[in-house]
């Protein structure tokens, strides 16, 4: 997680996103994992050795497309399962609102994303998923070719890990929904340790550099939430879903994502609530640091209001006036003016004191 001390340099990441958009794209890896209760098998392969279905090959068959930019590969990958064209669209377009699309041939399209925080920011990168899902495979697309998020999905099918072997193609979705979930929870994770960080901050005192970091935090959530908030009406639409791809099964563990889902959305609206509280409190510091000085300023222009009239009446020239000049002791006044004076400001000190003004 990075430091919040470092959150800055935002011109320079827009800078390197734009340097990144002249780059080629990436060519796109097509991962075919197939498997079953007791046979797993992992491969890379070319968009012409897929084929919608494997009849000789009884268990689950993932494809994963890990680059959308490679607009060939997701047309070909697109023409040899029959997608719909605008289907392949919204994959290839990555800032899509989650959804779940239901088509007439008995398929699932879904539309999700994930969130990484970049290092040295406090704000974060969204990645975007879509799945779709038959009775007899599931396809995946990952926004970032190089980037397998899927690898520890991966490795628990292949280590057996629960009882993710022994279940159908749904169950698999079930699980990248499940993968995708928890990513937010780390993320949630991230965000409470970066505003009890700054809570504590702020009571020790402000900057403007603190105060920079916390409104990226503020708009990071704001756009976490609106990516959450979408998969509780795919989760819901997945557990009322009628059983033709999904089973009646797995509605209990979709049931329990959408109160995850739940939950989160919840925890983005506590901590909005406590960055708020944050800027409040650090708006009432600034208007107690300014009461302070104000109020500092004027005891000091009370305290020198009566001795400057006191000089300014006695500093006039009245002692070289013809009919002064023959008084006895002619600098009597003045040692009495600058006792007076020394006596009128204890006072004025010792009542303000009194009354803890200062």
């Amino acid at each position: 997680m990075a430091d919040p001390a470092t959150c800055t340099g935002e011109a320079k990441e827009k800078s390197l996103e734009a340097d990144q958009g002249h780059r080629p794209a990436p060519p796109a890896i097509l991962t075919r994992t197939r498997y079953n209760e007791s046979e797993y098998i992992e491969e890379v392969v070319e968009p012409g050795a897929l084929v919608p279905g494997d009849q000789a090959f009884k268990g689950v068959t993932w494809v994963d497309v890990n680059g959308v930019e490679d607009k060939p590969t997701v047309e070909k990958v697109g023409q040899v399962f029959y997608l719909h064209p605008v289907i392949l669209e919204d994959v290839m377009d990555v800032e899509q609102r989650p959804k779940i699309v239901e088509s007439l041939e008995d398929s699932i399209f879904i539309e999700f994303n994930t969130f990484l925080r970049i290092p040295t920011t406090c704000e974060i990168q969204m990645t975007q998923f879509s799945v779709v899902l038959t009775k007899a495979y599931l396809i995946t697309f990952q926004q970032d070719a190089g980037k397998d998020f899927f690898k520890q999905l991966r490795d628990r099918i292949k280590a057996k890990h629960g009882i993710v072997r022994k279940m159908g193609v749904d169950f698999l979705l079930y699980l990248l929904l499940e993968f995708a979930i928890d990513n937010y929870y780390s993320i949630m994770e991230d965000f409470e340790e970066s505003i009890d960080r700054f809570e504590d901050d702020m009571i020790e005192g402000s900057s403007s550099e603190k105060i920079t970091s916390l409104q990226q935090i503020k708009r990071s959530l704001i756009y976490t939430r609106k990516s959450i908030w979408p998969v509780r009406e795919i989760l819901n639409r997945l557990e009322m879903m009628e059983p033709k791809i999904v089973t009646k099964a797995l509605r209990i563990y979709f049931r329990n994502l959408y109160e995850q889902i739940v939950h989160l959305v919840d925890m983005t609206e506590t901590f909005r609530d406590i960055l708020s509280t944050a800027f409040d409190i650090h708006l009432s510091t600034q208007s107690n640091k300014l009461n302070v000085i104000v109020k500092t300023l004027t005891i000091i222009s009370v305290v020198f209001t009566p001795l400057n009239l006191i000089v300014g009446f006695f500093g006039m020239n009245w002692l070289n006036e013809p009919e002064y000049s023959a008084l006895p002791m002619p600098f009597l006044g003045l040692i009495i003016v600058a006792i007076s004076m020394f006596l009128i400001a204890a006072l004025l000190v010792r009542s303000f004191r009194k009354r803890k003004w200062f």
